[in-house]
Formats: C-alpha cells, sequence, structure tokens
C-alpha cells in the first residue's frame, strides 16, 4: 500500500498544476523582474506564475534572430538575454538591442556577468576557436574586444564552455568541446580548467578533471552550479574543489532541450509525455539524497607535487636497482653479480678483501696471501703476475666489462715493489 502512496505522491508533484501541452516548445525562459514563465510556442508567448498556471498569451516578434538561441544571464542587479548567434542580444520584450555586423562567428560561445557587463568567451568562427575575451557595451550596443594581459598558452579556445563565478573576480572555465585547428570537424570534451581573473586580467591553466562536467546547467540565479545528468545532480563546489552527486529518480524525465531552473526551493522544467511538453516541478530535496563526495579536479599545484612525487619514486627506484644489480657480492669460493656467478679460491678472496678496503695491494702483500711452505719465495713472486691475471679474467668474464680491472704501478718509496689498484667503479659486499 505504501508503495502505491509513494508512486502517486510522487507523480502529483510531478504534474500538479501543468496546465497546458504544448507540441512544440522554441525556448522556456524565466523572467526575475515578473516572476513569471515564458514558454514560447511557434508565434506565442505563454506565461504561467510559480504554481505553473498559465496567466496570459501574447504574439512573438522576432527581429532577424532565433528565439532557440537566446539564453537568459541574470547577475546581481540586472539580466541579460544574448543569444548564440553572432553576438545578438534582445532585451525583455525580445526587441533585438544590439548593432552587430559581423556574420559567422561567436558561434557557441557562452555568457556571463560580471560588475553588471555582459561578457562573452568561446566559440568559434570559419573553423577558428575564439581565444579571446569581449564585452557587450550598453551605452552604444555593440561588443568590443576586453583586452587580456595574460592568456595560457595551453588555452587555445573552447565550445560551449561552461561558466562558474568564484568570487567577485574570478570565474571557472571548464567543460565544453575543443577541436584541433587541423582537423576541426572532429570535436572531443575538454578536461582542462582555467580560471579567468579580472585581477591580473589572465586566464590561467588551473588543472585537469577526470569527470565530464558536461550536461544541461541548472539556472539557479546564484554561486551555486548544478549540472543535471539522467540519473542525478553534480554540485560543483569550485571553491573547496568538492564535487557532490545526488541520485534523483526525476532527472530523466526532464527534457535537456530546454533550460532547468531552481527557484524557491523548486526545480522548474520541462517534461515530455506522449510527444507533448508541459511545465513540470518538484521540490529540492537533493540535501538528503547525496551519495558521493570526491575532488572536482587535479588542481596545477596538486599535479606539481604528484609529479615531483613521481619523480622522487623513480629516482629512488633506479637507486635501489643500480644498488642492488650494480653490486659485486664476494663469497668465499665465488663471485656473484647479476645472477651470474663465477667461482674463485681462497687466495683471491682475500686479494680482493684488501683490494675493498685499500683500493690498492701491493705485491708484498700479495706475497703474504700466497705464502706456504711448499714453494720458494722466489717462486712465489714469479707466481704474483699470474695469479692477477687469472683474477682480472674472471673479474671481466663475470662483469661483461672490457675495461681494464687492475693498473699497474711502482711504489714511490721502494721502486721494487709493484702496487695493483683496482680501476672499476663498482660497489662490493663481502658475504661470511
Amino acid at each position: 500500500m505504501r508503495i502505491y502512496f509513494f508512486t502517486f505522491f510522487y507523480f502529483f508533484l510531478i504534474s500538479i498544476y501543468a496546465q497546458k501541452q504544448f507540441e512544440q516548445i522554441d525556448k522556456f525562459l524565466y523572467n526575475t523582474e515578473t516572476q513569471l514563465f515564458e514558454i514560447i510556442s511557434n508565434d506565442s508567448i505563454y506565461y504561467f506564475d510559480l504554481n505553473k498556471q498559465l496567466l496570459e498569451t501574447s504574439f512573438l516578434m522576432t527581429d532577424n534572430f532565433q528565439i532557440k538561441s537566446i539564453n537568459p544571464i541574470t547577475g546581481d542587479n540586472v539580466s541579460y538575454y544574448p543569444s548564440n548567434q553572432t553576438g545578438v542580444v534582445v532585451n525583455k520584450i525580445f526587441e533585438r538591442i544590439d548593432k552587430t555586423k559581423s556574420k559567422s562567428f561567436f558561434i557557441n560561445s557562452s555568457f556571463f556577468i560580471n560588475n553588471d557587463t555582459l561578457f562573452r568567451v568561446g566559440g568559434y568562427g570559419f573553423w577558428t576557436k575564439y581565444r579571446g575575451l569581449s564585452y557587450f557595451n550598453i551605452n552604444d550596443k555593440v561588443w568590443y574586444p576586453y583586452q587580456l594581459n595574460a592568456v595560457d598558452n595551453s588555452y587555445l579556445g573552447l565550445l560551449n564552455p561552461k561558466i562558474s563565478r568564484v568570487d567577485n573576480t574570478s570565474y571557472v572555465l571548464y567543460a565544453g568541446k575543443t577541436f584541433d585547428d587541423k582537423n576541426p570537424i572532429e570535436e572531443y570534451p575538454n578536461f582542462k580548467v582555467y580560471v579567468l581573473d579580472f585581477k591580473s586580467k589572465s586566464i590561467v591553466y588551473s588543472g585537469k578533471t577526470k569527470q565530464i562536467l558536461d550536461g544541461p546547467r541548472i539556472i539557479t540565479f546564484q554561486d551555486n552550479t548544478l549540472i543535471l545528468k539522467k540519473t542525478g545532480i553534480e554540485r560543483l563546489d569550485w571553491s573547496n574543489n568538492i564535487v557532490e552527486f545526488f541520485n534523483c529518480n526525476w532527472t530523466h524525465e526532464v527534457s535537456q532541450k530546454h533550460n532547468i531552473f531552481l527557484i524557491n526551493d523548486q526545480f522548474y522544467f520541462i517534461q515530455e509525455v506522449d510527444e507533448e511538453f508541459i511545465l513540470s516541478s518538484v521540490f529540492n530535496n537533493i540535501d538528503s539524497l547525496i551519495t558521493q563526495k570526491k575532488a572536482l579536479y587535479e588542481s596545477k599545484k596538486m599535479s606539481k607535487l604528484i609529479y615531483l612525487l613521481l619523480v622522487l619514486i623513480v629516482i629512488g627506484v633506479l637507486y635501489f636497482l643500480n644498488k642492488k644489480y650494480n653490486t659485486l657480492y664476494v663469497h668465499h669460493n665465488y663471485l656473484s653479480y647479476k645472477n651470474k656467478k663465477i667461482g674463485i679460491n681462497n687466495s683471491e678472496y682475500k686479494i680482493l678483501k684488501v683490494l675493498h678496503n685499500e683500493t690498492k695491494i701491493t705485491t708484498n702483500n700479495i706475497h703474504h696471501i700466497l705464502s706456504n711452505k711448499e714453494l720458494h719465495p722466489n717462486h712465489i713472486y714469479r707466481l704474483i703476475p699470474e695469479v692477477m691475471r687469472d683474477l682480472n679474467k674472471t673479474l671481466v668474464l663475470l662483469l661483461a666489462n672490457n675495461n681494464l680491472v687492475f693498473s699497474v704501478s711502482k711504489n714511490k718509496l721502494d721502486r721494487r715493489i709493484r702496487e695493483y689498484t683496482f680501476n672499476l667503479n663498482i660497489r662490493m659486499v663481502f658475504k661470511s
């Protein structure tokens, strides 16, 4: 019984007071001065109040512009009705007020208001992306370029970028699409985030996101960025770099071709039912439906920190590998290097131990190591060069290094004594 009740209550919230159905809707707007919704269908404007009751109908006259391209922009003190059609601007009664003469440019641009002035960013014309910023002079009704002091080299212009205000002088540019100038027909999503700063008059690269932040933006008339998805709503908190996800069971019914408004804690939208359109609304309860939070984007500072950390990790790994694989392990009866082994005798082990501690070994030291009762001392002296040649061959074979292993010189005090110096720069570790 409860399931039937909640199902009935849900559809009641969706469709209550939906007074009229339309076969075609060209534009869905909200007038902040009159607090009335304006649904434009064919040549007529239908006015609805916040209870979705139809109040009146009037005839629409357009002057050389497409009503579908009009986008309402509301600031703290002013409202504008710019068009995504070559800089067209109309007033609240849809009279064209701009004096734009340029054609086929600034298509797919986006608009925002700063200090009661209408600005335009992004878009393209003649297969070229618009990389600048322009503003609408309300006095002479003409668009002018806004002089920027610096633009990041990675900012190459965007199509339909989204714009969110961070504070009174900073705006975030994100989402939208871009294309390669060499192949302008193929568009791809933009994942880079930029900050437009009016203090420094610059567009600066701020970071990169792994999320697709495109989708119909809910117009809230506040610094609150809500993006409508088929499965719910995303709230973008740019100040704290957080994105919140809300699962809503009504967002899939919203016609995403038209505006969505959040007014007096209710979402107002156009809903398509049986190939006809109606004005619908639901109460705002997304704060009770939050499902998860995560970082909105990887900031430039964070990416530099991660890059530095990765570099340090790589250096550490290379150091460890070099230390491990560039080490000669000396055992009593064999040598090992990079998973290779070769046998040695006890005398060679002792010679290497002296070389490890002193880096040099004299013929007298070697004579002392080789001395035994079976050989005459003079015979041992004659054996020393042969023993060192054998040890040299062993090391060359094991290390696969053709460089000179030992250099031979005479002692400065007693010229009769020869010294063998170990030349290879390699770490030796003795195993017991």
